[in-house]
């Protein structure tokens, strides 16, 4: 049968896992997710018929209309990153993505969205048979926007000094440390922190979009990030996890923070090799990851914001009496490098 092909047309999907094809030899899959597959139009119609025929039981004719396919996975994973860098590089005009895809999708510009159930939409529409849903320019509306917490830098009274401080890391995305004692507010006016940030720009809202696409961790109904992000991960977390790693590198906590606020309460607890291993990212604004099998850089532009208390009781210096000895003190602010200290302009 003979298929009408359309101008110019890339299909980013993916079904289930043991659909997924990676290659001649896709034993190396292992049923994981590898994120969308990209396919030109003339190779729709083979996966459609051959995912018709691997359903079909034994002895049965394989002449038959094309039905009953899978349909592609509830959200695919990547669809922003390829969709912005694959059909731009081929000269691409109109992409094909999972429904579920296209307000991710959609804030691509000069590039026309379609969204699909699954194989047999996309063939109907190669052969003429069937229109494909498109994108409006503009899914996204101001109720979509992600603001992650409902608290506002206004609600914060006195502690002028502190606010001062903040405001001046802010306006300049300057690393601070702020150190206080138990209950001073130090985390309180940390996590309001991003209500003062400059807004993103359209490059940095999809750089950002892009980096949280591909770790998969993107809201459903989120098209296109528009606040800066703010990360907080707890003390317990593995360096593998703040950076970034895996068998398929995926970026850490420091590139999921890229262009807004990395905040670290309770600095000394984190773990001490833990914390070394900012050092490149705070001097390079880049995370480079190398695998047997990959090598990826990820971006991690962001603000380190972190709290401490001044000694393990959390009242030395203050008109509480403090428990610990001195050589408790020393070993507590050792934790902290003095490398690392250097790159935090605000303490």
């Amino acid at each position: 049968e003979s298929v009408r092909f359309q101008p110019p047309l890339l299909i980013f999907a993916q079904r289930a896992p043991s659909l997924i094809q990676d290659g001649p030899d896709d034993s190396r899959n292992n049923g994981q997710d590898q994120g969308p597959q990209y396919r030109p139009p003339e190779t729709v119609y083979e996966d459609a018929h051959a995912e018709q025929t691997a359903r079909q039981p034994a002895g049965e004719s394989h002449e038959q209309p094309i039905d009953n396919v899978t349909d592609f996975t509830p959200r695919t994973k990547k669809v922003l990153e390829n969709a912005f860098i694959e059909a731009r590089k081929l000269g691409m005009k109109k992409i094909v993505v999972p429904i579920q895809n296209m307000k991710e999708a959609s804030i691509v510009k000069d590039i026309e969205v379609l969204g699909a159930h699954n194989l047999q939409e996309v063939v109907k529409y190669i052969n003429g048979e069937q229109e494909l849903i498109k994108a409006e320019e503009n899914m996204l509306t101001s109720a979509q926007r992600q603001t992650g917490i409902n608290l506002d830098f206004s609600e914060v009274k006195g502690q002028e000094n502190v606010k001062r401080a903040l405001e001046v890391a802010a306006s300049g995305g300057h690393n601070c440390l702020m150190i206080g004692m138990p209950g001073s507010g130090k985390t309180m006016m940390i996590r309001r922190l991003p209500t003062i940030l400059p807004d993103l720009n359209f490059d940095e809202a999809l750089e950002t979009t892009k980096i949280h696409s591909v770790s998969g961790i993107l809201e459903k109904d989120v098209g296109l990030i528009t606040t800066r992000p703010f990360r907080a991960p707890h003390h317990t977390i593995s360096y593998t996890s703040l950076i970034g790693g895996g068998r398929i590198p995926k970026p850490g906590e420091v590139s999921l923070a890229h262009n807004g606020v990395l905040f670290l309460d309770e600095l000394p607890e984190f773990n001490k090799k833990t914390l070394e291993v900012l050092r490149g990212p705070l001097e390079d604004r880049i995370v480079t990851i190398s695998r047997v099998n990959a090598t990826l850089t990820y971006p991690s532009k962001f603000m380190l914001v972190a709290s401490m208390n001044p000694c393990p009781c959390g009242y030395y210096g203050s008109d509480k009496e403090c428990s610990c000895s001195n050589q408790a003190i020393n070993k507590y602010l050792g934790k902290i490098s003095g490398p690392l200290l250097d790159r935090i302009d605000i303490q």
